[in-house]
């Protein structure tokens, strides 16, 4: 073997290594690629490091430092690591465990001083970058999914029968009952946010999403292809702890949390309120618009408040 002190290749944290192969394929979008690689066995703990550094917390932010990439290839990022002896015969100690039961030189003859390292990389939301604490696009997996809510409503007036050379007639009592279908379209948004240092999750998200729960945002919401005012509702969240091979994280680990929103938002009609003969004029439908039989979609209040209130929906992910 090569004397590691010659090996040309040199993580950002300053593991040598050296490298065996690589491959990998892409398609439209995209990309797997994977590359193996030799390193002294006692450098592993810091070459799992860079390749998955801890996210932590810098006030009320949460910061997620670049993983290790390909060299020349930054929109990658490590996924999976697998480790095994570079020689065959040999059991691996990358962790010291047997130091202290042998002499140096026993321990040299026992234990393989080389690994062989599989290394598999793939997209992530930051892409090219370095994840960026004010952009929730560089961390936050962001879906949708879009349906929509039909009301039937009975209509007993102004219904005609139409044939094919355009006559009509009004319905005779033998006519089945008229429904009207109302369409009111939903989006469902879900932000997957992995990785959450646990004390920020405790002490600073859980306060934020209370504060908002059940509400309204009060301003555009460029996570939500810049929905307007009142258009997102906050549902909800889900936690999951993702337990850590990490020492010192006892009952600490970090969080991933999924939260849902719901988005109501399209043109509408409504009746203006006053006119005479009736005025219909489009109305952008919002969680505060109820669909008013002969009125169209108004926006509703009780006693001089909505029924759903706004918040700073933004101040979940930027503080």
């Amino acid at each position: 073997m090569q004397d590691p002190a010659e090996w040309k290749l040199t993580s950002p944290g300053g593991v040598r290594h050296k490298l065996i192969r690589q491959w990998g394929s892409f398609g439209r979008e995209d990309a797997s690629w994977n590359m193996e690689i030799c390193i002294q066995s006692w450098d592993l703990t810091a070459f799992v490091n860079e390749c998955f550094p801890a996210p932590f917390r810098m006030g009320a932010f949460v910061v997620y430092p670049r993983r290790f990439c390909p060299a020349g290839l930054p929109t990658l990022e490590c996924k999976t690591v697998s480790v095994e002896e570079f020689t065959s015969g040999k059991p691996i100690d990358p962790f010291g465990a047997g130091v202290s039961l042998y002499t140096a030189e026993e321990y040299n003859a026992t234990y393989e001083p080389y690994l062989r390292l599989s290394l598999t990389f793939g997209p992530s939301p930051s892409n090219d970058q370095e994840p960026d604490s004010d952009n929730p696009f560089t961390w936050l997996e962001i879906s949708a999914s879009e349906s929509a809510e039909f009301m039937a409503k009975d209509v007993n007036h102004d219904v005609l029968w139409w044939d094919k050379d355009g006559m009509n007639e009004e319905p005779d009592e033998n006519d089945p009952s008229i429904s009207k279908i109302i369409t009111s379209r939903e989006t469902e948004w879900t932000c997957k946010w992995p990785q959450i240092p646990f004390d920020f999750f405790q002490d600073v998200l859980m306060d934020r999403m209370r504060a908002v729960m059940g509400r309204v945002n009060d301003a555009p919401m460029e996570l939500f292809s810049n929905a307007p005012v009142d258009t997102i509702l906050f549902l909800g969240y889900q936690k999951n702890n993702e337990y850590t091979w990490r020492e010192g994280r006892s009952g600490t680990s970090p969080v991933q949390a999924t939260l849902r929103f719901l988005e109501k938002n399209f043109m509408g009609r409504q009746k203006k309120i006053g006119s005479d003969p009736a005025v219909w004029q489009e109305v952008q439908v919002t969680h505060n618009h109820i669909w008013r039989e002969g009125h169209g979609w108004q926006r509703l209040s009780v006693n001089w408040q909505v029924p759903y209130t706004a918040g700073n929906l933004n101040s979940i992910f930027t503080g």
